[in-house]
């Protein structure tokens, strides 16, 4: 195999592994969001709501990154 094509397949082997822990995280996020019960501390919870929500709208920008689109 030549060297280019090494290369080649460690870069998809590398972005495909990037995606697949992107994804997890996305889940993991909305797990997490899914799981969150409301408390009588209302200020709290609608906090954490928003953090997970911009932690997952960072994830979903690192997907659209996806070069090889």
């Amino acid at each position: 195999m030549r060297l280019i094509d090494t290369l080649y397949q460690a870069c998809f082997e590398f972005i495909d592994n990037r995606i697949k822990t992107i994804r997890q995280a996305i889940q993991e996020t909305q797990a997490s969001a899914d799981q969150e019960t409301k408390s009588s501390a209302g200020d709290k919870y609608e906090t954490g709501l928003s953090m997970m929500q911009l932690d997952m709208e960072k994830q979903a920008e690192q997907l659209a990154e996806d070069p090889r689109r």
